[in-house]
């Protein structure tokens, strides 16, 4: 969560961490609640209830694994399925994107809006989309869990040991196996919906 409260900016109540600030697309409201009435950010009341905030299109991506939630570490840009899943950063935050011709989708970091590049071992990168920047999501049957391909190698992403991700799996193991979890005003987490990744 995060709060400010100073002579030029006063949010009453917090934003919720996992709100959709614009990054992964765009948003139609300014974030958290404000009583700037000139302004269409939430209204700030005693009933303010934090459902009513604006998480389209972003999710946790967490490893069956492990437990842990995706993130990355800025100086390598390697992503790490070992994130804690208690106050997560916008850098566990994730959205979709098209990619070309409908190959599959990017997958794009709240915090700095780089998405998933397939190298040696799963990092983040620039904008740009290419055969190594596109991946697709299968959803495993009566499960909430997805397993996901990247098109650089036709195959599946895998936890290793060290908790970096490779991108060579031919079978899926739990170490293949990841929910999506929305975060629905940064509270109550929903599983996203298997037509939510149809190209």
């Amino acid at each position: 969560m995060k709060q400010v409260d100073d002579d030029y900016c006063k949010l009453f109540k917090p934003i919720p961490l996992t709100e959709n600030i614009g990054m992964v697309e765009p948003i139609d409201r300014l974030p958290g609640c404000n009583p700037i009435t000139y302004s269409n950010a939430t209204v700030c009341t005693d009933g303010y209830d934090p459902k009513t905030m604006n998480n389209t299109g972003t999710f946790h991506i967490q490893s069956k694994l492990t437990g842990g939630y995706l993130t990355f570490d800025p100086n390598t840009t390697i992503v790490y399925a070992n994130a804690t899943t208690i106050d997560p950063s916008y850098r566990q935050v994730w959205g979709l994107g098209w990619a070309p011709k409908n190959l599959g989708h990017t997958v794009t970091n709240s915090e700095i809006n780089n998405h998933f590049t397939m190298q040696d071992r799963l990092q983040i990168k620039g904008m740009d989309a290419d055969v190594w920047e596109i991946f697709s999501f299968e959803q495993q049957p009566a499960s909430d869990y997805i397993a996901i391909k990247n098109l650089r190698y036709g195959q599946y992403l895998k936890v290793e040991q060290d908790f970096t991700i490779s991108g060579q799996a031919t079978s899926i193991t739990d170490a293949s196996l990841f929910k999506l979890i929305t975060p629905n005003g940064g509270y109550v987490p929903e599983g996203l919906k298997p037509n939510d990744f149809r190209n």
